[in-house]
């Protein structure tokens, strides 16, 4: 089980109430993906950027750009 992190929470605050086929859907890219960003691991900054804007904001790139600064050790 990966560590939640604050993109992570971000993600899992939009999944609320829906399933990862129904997040998955929304957001264009396959269920196991949404799986495995909800288990803790970062999408690629392209994919952030996708995510950011298909959740309308819900999932702001901003705060993966502050926990990927944070692991590499980086200040934002």
């Amino acid at each position: 089980c990966g560590s939640m992190n604050a993109y992570t929470e971000a993600l899992a605050a939009f999944a609320e109430g829906r399933t990862q086929m129904e997040v998955a859907a929304a957001l264009d890219c396959p269920q196991a993906t949404i799986s495995r960003y909800l288990n803790g691991r970062l999408p690629t900054r392209e994919m952030a950027e996708k995510i950011d804007l298909r959740s309308g904001g819900k999932v702001p790139f901003a705060t993966w750009q502050q926990v990927q600064a944070a692991r590499l050790g980086i200040a934002a």
